[in-house]
């Protein structure tokens, strides 16, 4: 950023003490306008020569030229209008030099000086705070910043850095807040929110032991930017926070999330492929054991030669061959007095692939009842999702509110507004 004006430097250097102080009288005969002029400054030779010799040094971008002749030009200054011109001299070489040393003594000055424009003491500010950050100095950068939003500056990055200067100061829920109101202008006016901002707030509130905000801003994430690699990280997070575990319950929801996984195309190499394949044979999901060692062996993330890929593709085929027919289990369930041989008969459907039947079966499962209604309800969506009714599927999803089942929801939501195009609101 370029606090100083070139011209403008250059040509008070460049008129010398003797014109302003002979042209200044003179004008201000002529007219009563100009006697209400500001009075020009008052500038030496001993201090002219260098100083200008300096300023055009260092718009040449000759650095070591620059600060010679600065250090003749300190040494020089007899007055406050020097030191005025002075502090910009060396701003500009500290700008140059992108040394926040020399930024920061500068703006010190320039920022109580009578002689700096409101707009100008806006923009010092917003440098002085950044000079403080690029010095790891978050809490010195805090009034900068602080002030050159209550100035009015405008770069657009100011609530960024100000949120990043609060949480490296230790208030990670302020500074997130600050981060989110970036994230809202950017977005009103149009322009894209760069993933990284999304990155560093979830970072910085998992580190801080916040998974539910935490959570929240990786949504955001994955509601942008709906990249495999985005999906592992937000599902993944959860199964190690919410679903772990070997409880039948734990083991049920991680199903689920291994579901979404293969959906968004986020499972990532053969140990996805294994796990969720042993899961799924484990809760006698058989037929979807062997569709996903199959697709991983298809799609070359599994190495032919996996020996457990092997046991678990021979154990489940082999089980396959000795399991009653589903057909059987639909028709007991159709006629028993609950839900439960239903619900178990549409979990066989939907693990061969068969949708459609595992919706009919789902519902008519929470229609009997006696089944575990938050997690037959979020099957149902997933199986209408599948059966590509979208709008069934998250009238299911929506039902879960304030369950223990209502992130997985929130999950699966997320993927039907994103499948759809339409990003949920940030």
């Amino acid at each position: 950023m370029k606090l100083v004006s070139k011209a403008a430097l250059a040509t008070v250097l460049a008129i010398g003490a003797s014109a302003v102080m002979t042209t200044a009288p003179v004008e201000a005969q002529r007219n009563k306008k100009e006697e209400a002029k500001p009075a020009a400054p008052k500038i030496t030779e001993a201090f002219r020569v260098p100083a200008l010799a300096a300023d055009t040094a260092a718009t040449a971008k000759d650095i070591p030229t620059a600060e010679a002749q600065f250090a003749l030009a300190n040494a020089a200054v007899s007055n406050e209008d020097e030191r005025f011109i002075n502090e910009q001299i060396r701003l500009k070489i500290g700008e140059l030099k992108k040394d926040p040393a020399w930024v920061s003594q500068a703006l010190d000055y320039l920022m109580t000086s009578p002689k700096t424009t409101p707009e100008n003491l806006a923009a010092y500010n917003f440098s002085r705070g950044m000079a403080a950050l690029n010095q790891k100095k978050p809490a010195e950068a805090l009034p900068f910043l602080r002030k050159a939003r209550e100035l009015g500056y405008p770069d657009p990055n100011l609530p960024l850095k100000l949120g990043t200067a609060l949480i490296d100061s230790g208030d990670v829920e302020g500074g997130v807040a600050e981060i989110d109101t970036a994230v809202k202008a950017t977005k009103a006016s149009g322009q894209p929110v760069p993933d990284t901002w999304y990155r560093y707030a979830y970072g910085k509130l998992q580190a801080a032991n916040k998974p539910q905000a935490a959570n929240a801003w990786i949504r955001r994430l994955v509601s942008d930017y709906p990249k495999p690699e985005n999906w592992r990280t937000m599902l993944l997070t959860y199964r190690q926070t919410q679903a772990s575990g070997d409880t039948p319950a734990a083991r049920n929801q991680r199903i689920d999330l291994y579901r979404l996984m293969r959906a968004t195309n986020a499972l990532a190499g053969e140990a996805d492929y294994i796990i969720y394949a042993d899961e799924a044979s484990r809760l006698g999901l058989r037929h979807e054991a062997v569709a996903v060692i199959e697709e991983g062996q298809r799609t070359g993330k599994i190495p032919a030669g996996n020996a457990d890929a092997k046991s678990i593709l021979a154990s489940a085929k082999q089980g396959i061959a000795t399991d009653s027919s589903l057909a059987s289990l639909e028709k007991e369930g159709r006629s028993a007095q609950n839900g439960r041989l239903a619900a178990l008969a549409a979990n066989g459907f939907m693990a061969q692939g068969q949708a459609a039947k595992a919706v009919e079966l789902y519902q008519l499962a929470l229609q009997k009842g006696g089944v575990e209604e938050p997690q037959t309800r979020l099957r149902l969506g997933i199986a209408q999702a599948q059966a590509g009714d979208m709008a069934a599927a998250k009238t299911s999803f929506t039902a879960l509110n304030g369950t223990p089942m209502a992130e997985l929801a929130a999950f699966w939501t997320l993927y039907l507004d994103t499948k759809a195009g339409a990003p949920a609101a940030a």
